[in-house]
């Protein structure tokens, strides 16, 4: 049923778990899909309620959270929390709404309609008191039916993030910058793709530039391939409010680029988009944690200390496989070496073997390998 959601309430689906896991909740209940929509589209449910949606309630379950003394770092490595029955049984009754509606996709709409119709959910209880009536809800939408967000209003969105994301960028970016978030501010989603190809050249640049300064990823023996990585990395690291780029982060963008090697890492895993995700999903769990803004506009996130010995053990691990570049299955060892790890316990989860790992990269050769007779030398 998950396929017939629209973009949007797949995103709110989506959130609904990582407030779950950043509430330390081993469930995922209706309350979490309404604090979701709460976020994702305020504007959308103010239209039935007396009191009003303000503020970020990612946020504020996060400083709820630490006035408890909960750390969010230490959330992520819990369980991650199931669906609840009640939550099931509200994504259901959104299909039977969207089908009353002759639809065929199922919007953030239908939720309403669905969490509503759970009468003695939190949700139903936190709407009611908010002056939400399913009867008027039904009345105003069908005196003015919700339009949700085409794909491009949804790419425009992603797209301002992104801008703000790259603010920091070396000066001689910044007026191009400057003139894509102005076009965004009166773009109808026409010129996205445009925008969106403007913007990954500007992240090719940056890319390409932390090579020229002192920074994780910078050694002469690093191919160009491994400082992009490092450079994805910061970026996934400022993208989900993290102070620093922890191994999870950095074995995100190697595993997303990564077409070597993938079964002699990741023997158990059905696919490395299977375990993207997982990871993915545990990142987002401390998304917002600290806001973009937190961040200094000329700064990138520092390597956490297990990335860089990880960094290092990648150098040894180049040594002992007699290669002259470092590359990013020499990272992936460093990480699997780094034991105590996020990245190094996905890894185990998934069948990685240290010394399996190895052999299965001695029988092959790869960019910056030695040759028998350079060996010698």
């Amino acid at each position: 049923m998950s396929e017939r959601l629209t973009s949007e309430a797949r995103v709110a689906v989506g959130i609904a778990h990582t407030i779950a896991r950043i509430s330390a909740s081993q469930k995922i209940e209706t309350e979490h899909l309404l604090l979701a929509i709460m976020r994702e589209n305020p504007a959308f449910l103010n239209r039935f309620l007396k009191t009003k949606v303000t503020g970020d309630p990612i946020r504020d379950v996060i400083h709820q959270n630490f006035a408890n003394g909960k750390e969010i770092s230490k959330l992520t490595e819990t369980a991650i929390p199931k669906r609840t029955e009640e939550f099931e049984h509200v994504i259901a009754l959104a299909a039977e709404e969207a089908q009353r509606a002759g639809r065929e996709d199922i919007g953030i709409d239908h939720l309403l309609f669905a969490m509503l119709r759970e009468e003695n959910s939190t949700a139903a209880r936190i709407l009611r008191k908010r002056g939400a009536d399913i009867d008027l809800v039904r009345i105003q939408l069908a005196a003015a039916p919700y339009e949700p967000p085409s794909e491009k209003e949804l790419k425009l969105r992603a797209l301002n993030r992104i801008v703000n994301l790259l603010d920091d960028s070396h000066p001689s970016e910044s007026g191009k910058i400057t003139a894509i978030r102005n076009r965004l501010e009166c773009s109808d989603g026409e010129d996205a793709t445009d925008l969106s190809d403007e913007l990954m050249e500007i992240m090719r640049n940056k890319s390409s530039a932390v090579g020229q300064h002192a920074s994780p990823g910078s050694s002469s023996r690093a191919t160009e391939k491994v400082r992009r990585l490092v450079f994805f990395a910061q970026f996934e690291a400022k993208r989900t409010g993290s102070s620093e780029v922890e191994t999870g982060h950095l074995l995100l963008v190697i595993l997303r680029e990564q077409k070597n090697h993938l079964s002699l890492f990741l023997p158990l895993a059905d696919s490395k988009e299977a375990v993207c995700a997982e990871i993915e999903q545990v990142l987002r769990a401390g998304e917002s944690a600290l806001s973009v803004e937190a961040f200094p506009k000329a700064t990138r996130p520092p390597l956490s200390e297990e990335c860089k010995r990880a960094q290092a053990y990648a150098q040894e691990e180049a040594d002992r496989l007699w290669s002259q570049l470092i590359g990013s299955e020499h990272l992936l060892l460093g990480l699997l070496r780094e034991e105590g790890s996020f990245a190094a316990r996905i890894m185990r989860k998934y069948g990685a073997e240290l010394e399996k790992i190895r052999g299965g990269l001695e029988t092959s050769s790869g960019p910056g390998r030695a040759s028998s007779s350079e060996r010698l030398q």
